[in-house]
């Protein structure tokens, strides 16, 4: 599909009638080969490592077409780009340059934005470790970032036909679960935070195993009861 799926890319063009056609033909082409491949065949980065801005329309489709990627892939390309991305977003909010500051956020936001797809069916559940510390770093530090980790989550505790994901969950519940009752008990300022609040409520109600199911029945009777 290699060659066909580039020579679509070439193609692309955002004022096309068959742009819609495009896209969702780039999407079935991601579910088939997984996006490491369809990023080695449309590379997303140029020869520095960095962002191609005129690829960025590639990042919401591969959100809607990821499937059975990698947590390392996701650690070793996606993280280094979106932390690059945010620098620049801040160093040029600090430039005072704000349509360049407002560019690098939405990439950011966007290459976070994948994590939901990178938990459909992952093909290496075991070494959700290695993104483990970044994911409970950016849940106290950055609420933008929040939804689609919590979106990331719930597709893994929700893939019931897998004991090796769910083992990866119960593994790593008890650094994840504080996390959550402490953004679920934080009073909401505004409706953007109000819908993380019920986000976070959702993901803490999913069942994935009796232990944790456990766990956080007596945690959410200690936050009320506190």
């Amino acid at each position: 599909l290699s060659h066909s799926l580039l020579t679509l890319s070439k193609r692309y063009d955002t004022q096309s009638a068959l742009r819609v056609q495009i896209e969702h033909t780039i999407i079935a082409a991601i579910q088939a080969m997984g996006p490491e491949s369809a990023l080695k065949t449309i590379p997303l980065t140029n020869s520095k490592g960095e962002v191609l801005l005129e690829r960025s329309w590639l990042l919401p489709l591969l959100r809607q077409g990821a499937k059975g990627a990698t947590f390392k892939f996701f650690k070793e390309f996606v993280l280094p780009l979106a932390l690059d991305c945010n620098n620049k977003w801040h160093q040029h909010a600090q430039d005072q340059q704000k349509s360049l500051s407002h560019t690098y956020e939405l990439l950011c936001c966007q290459l976070w934005g994948l994590f939901p797809g990178f938990c459909r069916e992952p093909a290496d559940p075991e070494n959700l470790r290695l993104i483990a510390p970044t994911l409970g770093n950016a849940l106290d530090n950055n609420p933008e970032f929040r939804a689609p980790i919590f979106d990331g989550l719930t597709e893994l505790i929700t893939n019931e036909d897998s004991a090796e994901i769910k083992e990866a969950l119960a593994k790593y519940s008890k650094n994840f679960l504080p996390r959550f009752f402490n953004i679920y008990a934080q009073k909401p300022n505004t409706t953007y935070e109000a819908d993380l609040r019920k986000k976070t409520l959702d993901v803490i109600k999913v069942r994935t195993c009796e232990d944790i199911y456990i766990y956080v029945y007596i945690n959410i009777i200690f936050s009320l009861s506190s």
